[in-house]
């Protein structure tokens, strides 16, 4: 879908095919993640397995097939339970009241900085508005984009985060910028599909699935997010909150 055109000439009914839409596409995430969650299983119950045979017979080349097949194994249901949580919070229905989003950032950085407590990360953030938004939803939008800053600036000594506001007749806009390893813009619409990774992002951990649920989490507040960056120097991710909330 198209999520540049915001405004419709029946936004009533456009919202309920909208959310019509989302729920089919949660159910269709949550079935095959369920199909996919037993077989997963058993797959790692038999590769744990072979890995007490190999022990036992201290078989060093079985040992190392069994620890390839355990990481292959784990990934995957990692990724199945990526999948669940997307659907199950995707399909949650937003409570609008007022967010004092410019708080949760402050949360949210010193939350996830204490994980990483020598580094140099700084916060530097503008005075915010009170947003309408559900403050569960908009919580993880935060703290999916503040880790996302975080990881890919781990290249430098100095990690610098800006958070910057400014808006229009419409819109509460966000800026949530780093000095990280960025990327191509010819990737800039990508990096929001589930699951997609870019090559240079292969090293870092995650499963492509933050930035996935930004959009929609943008989305089921009747906003939008963009991605702007240059390779090697940093990403900015703006988001567009509207003022009057409808949300879908």
């Amino acid at each position: 879908m198209n999520e540049e055109k915001l405004y419709y000439s029946d936004a009533e009914n456009e919202n309920r095919y909208r959310a019509s839409e989302n729920n089919d596409l949660n159910l269709f995430f949550a079935a095959v993640a369920h199909e996919l969650k037993s077989p997963v299983n058993s797959l790692i119950m038999l590769v744990d397995l072979l890995r007490n045979e190999a022990d036992e017979r201290n078989d060093e080349s079985l040992k190392e097939l069994a620890g390839i097949l355990s990481n292959k194994a784990s990934g995957i249901s990692e990724k199945i339970e990526s999948l669940m949580d997307f659907s199950r919070i995707s399909s949650l229905i937003p409570e609008i009241e007022p967010v004092y989003i410019g708080a949760l950032f402050n949360d949210v950085f010193d939350e996830l900085h204490s994980l990483e407590p020598d580094r140099n990360i700084i916060l530097e953030l503008d005075e915010l508005p009170v947003i309408n938004g559900d403050d569960v939803l908009i919580e993880i939008l935060v703290k999916n984009l503040l880790s996302n800053a975080i990881k890919f600036s781990a290249v430098r000594e100095k990690a610098v985060i800006t958070v910057s506001y400014s808006n229009d007749r419409d819109h509460h806009i966000i800026s949530v910028r780093d000095n990280g390893i960025g990327f191509e813009m010819k990737d800039a619409d990508s990096i929001f599909q589930i699951f997609t990774r870019l090559n240079a992002s292969e090293k870092y951990e995650g499963h492509g699935v933050g930035l996935a649920l930004c959009r929609r989490i943008m989305t089921r507040h009747g906003g939008r997010i963009e991605a702007r960056s240059v390779p090697d120097e940093g990403t900015e991710f703006i988001l567009y909150f509207p003022k009057q909330v409808c949300p879908v």
